[in-house]
């Protein structure tokens, strides 16, 4: 990956972990599998399988690169996913 710029930071308090996410261009057009990943597909935006996706944050980061596309004005999003009393897991931004 090349030009690589910090896309969005997620708190996400009930696992004790951050996510970091990053919006660069693929050199040469490839990418591949890593460590933590089993498989990759490079699909368009209406192709997303969004019930398939394993992780909230991930679908919040994709939602968010969507809206900052369509626009052509991409910023960097903070944010954070709270896990609720019902176990719901809720997702608020802050600009």
């Amino acid at each position: 990956v090349r030009d690589m710029n910090l896309f969005s930071v997620f708190s996400i308090p009930h696992i004790n972990q951050v996510y970091t996410f990053y919006r660069g261009s693929l050199h040469q057009g490839k990418a591949s599998v890593g460590e933590e990943t089993e498989e990759i597909a490079l699909v368009a935006e209406q192709d997303v399988p969004w019930d398939k996706l394993a992780f909230p944050v991930v679908i919040e980061t994709l939602k968010l690169y969507f809206t900052d596309r369509a626009s052509g004005d991409f910023k960097t999003h903070c944010g954070e996913i709270l896990k609720k009393a019902d176990d719901k897991l809720v997702a608020t931004v802050y600009e």
